[in-house]
């Protein structure tokens, strides 16, 4: 996936609609960072124009997206992240996952002892990047009206707040950012045909089940 998105680096036209069905339709342009890619949708909702950033790293041949329509492009760290989670063995959760600030390598985690027959529910939060370990965090999953919510907290205090699916019945991606906020997209992109990539959303400031776009080739 990346490396048909990196060989038509530029515009690909979109077209989408939100989950009240609300359909619009524009231009999302992919730059390569490093191991990932970082995204912007120029998006045309008739009356209005909206811009919206993303970050994406490819995992089993899809890419998994966090979007935000608050993102400075001149701060890195106002950029959302992205995350994906290998949920075969459940209570015990490999993570890869990226923010731009890291400067194009993808970080590592590893999320223990959670339960051991559903995926909601408390975990140990360990992870890394560019060689540092970072502070144990507790990890709390739930689920709302079929999306999965996540915190992550240090203490009593919430450091990160995000929201995801599961896909592929092995893999939860989820969208999330520091501080928590409301404007959170999660996706995931599958190439369909040559030129075409489908893609599923879920928005956290919507209890709405889920939104499409499609991206197509120019």
């Amino acid at each position: 996936m990346l490396d048909w998105l990196r060989r038509r680096r530029s515009e690909l036209t979109v077209t989408g609609n939100d989950p009240d069905s609300t359909d619009y339709e524009g231009t999302v342009i992919v730059d390569s960072d490093g191991d990932a890619v970082r995204l912007r949708w120029i998006i045309d909702h008739g009356c209005r124009r909206e811009t919206l950033f993303g970050v994406g790293i490819e995992q089993n041949g899809n890419l998994c997206v966090a979007r935000s329509r608050s993102v400075d492009s001149a701060d890195l760290s106002t950029y959302p992240g992205v995350v994906n989670y290998d949920i075969q063995t459940k209570g015990r959760l490999p993570a890869i996952w990226y923010r731009p600030d890291l400067d194009g390598e993808l970080g590592g985690g590893l999320s223990t002892d959670g339960p051991t027959d559903r995926i909601c529910g408390l975990y140990r939060a360990d992870y890394g990047a560019n060689g540092t370990e970072f502070p144990t965090l507790t990890k709390e999953i739930t689920d709302r009206h079929g999306r999965l919510h996540i915190r992550w907290l240090q203490g009593d205090q919430v450091e990160y707040g995000g929201l995801g699916f599961v896909w592929g019945g092995h893999n939860l991606v989820a969208a999330w950012s520091q501080p928590p906020r409301d404007d959170l997209d999660v996706m995931l992109c599958s190439k369909a045909d040559e030129g075409v990539v489908d893609v599923t959303w879920f928005g956290l400031s919507t209890e709405a089940t889920g939104a499409t776009e499609t991206w197509q080739a120019r």
